[in-house]
């Protein structure tokens, strides 16, 4: 492919122009688009997006192939590549092997802790209920009027 012989510059400056290109496209034409028809999507500015975005997937493809053959002339030995990826590898199994181990941690912690809280609530709502049923609709207040109000007068004078 030609488009692999151009410089890493080149492809990022050809994927700039256009990303540009594509997104002045897209706003144009969903602009003119929603005026013409409110509310109603339109194949045509589907077609437009299909065909800005092939062009910026070839080129970021490219930029992905410059990039690897950058590093692999930049490294110059595979087997010095492997090393380098093996460690890399190895590294990222040590993070996630801490991240587990955290998560592990706060699981345990929580299995000790839940079992705690959950007879504590039980013992809230058995002192606060004085082991009663919960569909009944007497006042927790040893069953007295809290309110100074006669119940049978609607309207009290001050």
């Amino acid at each position: 492919m030609a488009e692999h012989d151009k410089s890493l510059s080149e492809l990022v400056k050809q994927l700039s122009t256009q990303f540009d290109e594509c997104l002045e496209t897209i706003l144009d034409d969903s602009q003119t688009k929603s005026e013409q028809n409110f509310g109603q999507k339109s194949e045509s500015l589907i077609d437009g997006l299909d065909a800005c975005i092939t062009p910026l997937k070839t080129t970021i493809q490219d930029l992905k192939h410059g990039f690897g053959d950058f590093r692999f002339k930049a490294l110059g030995d595979r087997d010095l590549d492997l090393t380098e990826s093996i460690a890399l590898l190895r590294r990222d199994i040590e993070i996630k092997q801490q991240v587990i181990a955290s998560y592990s941690k706060q699981i345990e912690d929580w299995t000790i802790v839940l079992p705690a809280l959950e007879k504590k609530s039980k013992q809230i709502v058995c002192m606060e209920t004085n082991d009663k049923d919960f569909g009944n609709s007497t006042p927790s207040s040893h069953g007295e009027d809290e309110d100074d109000d006669d119940d049978n007068v609607v309207f009290e004078q001050v």
